[in-house]
């Protein structure tokens, strides 16, 4: 089984933090970056400071507005779309120290932030959207007590430091 998503947060937390609270630090490092509840349409101040969201597009206005990502907020025991990705990333810890840690953070975790991104930044490796990612990842797992799973990398914390690289890869790529 594989992730339909390249980043997961996997957060303690069960409240999303506010959309404005996730630009908040993207806008200090001057990033063109908005955050849309309907499509292409900035979010209205409501929906900004509103910690009732279920999916959120990040939206990148330079040269012109583009999305870049779709947050999209699962619960587990209520959708299965999150308990299949924490069985998942479950099966991808290994017998080292960190897996205890890790597999009892994915016991507690309470929302599964899974981040999507769009065609725009798919289609440029060097778009500065992708620095504007890893600071969202970032920032999300802060703000919600989570922890970060990149395909193919691994497990990070909130400040990005790996916890356990993805040592699958190999044997997922091979079923």
């Amino acid at each position: 089984m594989e992730l339909s998503d390249p980043f997961q947060v996997l957060a303690l937390d069960s409240a999303p933090p506010a959309l404005f609270s996730l630009q908040q630090p993207l806008q200090v490092l001057s990033m063109p970056v908005a955050f849309s509840v309907d499509g292409l349409q900035p979010a209205a101040q409501a929906d900004m400071e509103s910690r009732e969201w279920d999916a959120a597009f990040v939206l990148w206005n330079a040269p012109e507005l583009e999305s870049l990502a779709l947050v999209v907020r699962y619960t587990p025991g209520l959708e299965e779309e999150a308990d299949s990705i924490l069985e998942i990333l479950g099966g991808k810890l290994g017998a080292e120290e960190a897996s205890d840690m890790l597999q009892q953070h994915i016991s507690q975790t309470q929302a599964v932030y899974s981040l999507q991104p769009q065609a725009a930044l798919l289609s440029d490796p060097d778009h500065d959207g992708w620095e504007m990612l890893e600071i969202l990842l970032s920032t999300l797992a802060g703000q919600t007590n989570g922890i970060i799973y990149a395909e193919a990398a691994g497990f990070f914390d909130a400040d990005m430091s790996l916890l356990l690289p993805d040592t699958n890869r190999e044997e997922d790529e091979e079923e």
